[in-house]
């Protein structure tokens, strides 16, 4: 065998080695989308609805988290754009974003006609439909864990 074929070799078990330990990190399970969960309504105009849920995760590694889950419904014959930028004040009065200027808290999309976008706190990257709210684990050390009073969605634009 060659140095070339070795390397080659070499190179295509590593990365496949790899695809599989990604591959096997992966917890499917239901979508926030199914019957049992009980949604909030935050929002309704222009034929849009913003509901939220809390949800827990219980991950394989690391503490139960609980996140706030956000559904996008447009109940219109038309795309419409969504978008909006998330904050919330905490019970000791401090602010999460409240300048708006955290990329990963705003939403903006297009919702096709007749359909609906829900966040999923089951994908790796979660997006701005799905916000940490706080570890619920018991094993986790920090005990003071201060929840939202409340939430907003502040700049919200309907077109």
């Amino acid at each position: 065998m060659s140095l070339f074929e070795f390397i080659k070799y070499s190179i295509t078990f590593v990365l496949t080695f790899l695809s599989l330990l990604l591959i096997s990190q992966v917890n499917i399970q239901p979508t926030a989308d199914n019957s049992n969960v009980k949604w909030i309504t935050y929002s309704k105009s222009k034929n849009i609805l913003i509901e939220y849920c809390f949800q827990e995760d219980n991950p394989d590694r690391g503490y139960n988290s609980e996140f706030l889950v956000f559904k996008v419904s447009n109940l219109s014959n038309v795309n419409k754009y969504v978008s909006w930028d998330f904050s919330s004040i905490y019970e000791n009065g401090k602010c999460l974003n409240c300048s708006s200027d955290n990329l990963e808290l705003h939403f903006e999309e297009e919702i096709s006609k007749n359909s609906h976008k829900v966040g999923n706190i089951n994908n790796y990257y979660k997006g701005p439909l799905v916000i940490f709210h706080h570890f619920k684990d018991e094993t986790y050390t920090n005990k003071k864990i201060i929840k939202w009073k409340e939430i907003k969605l502040n700049n919200l634009l309907i077109k």
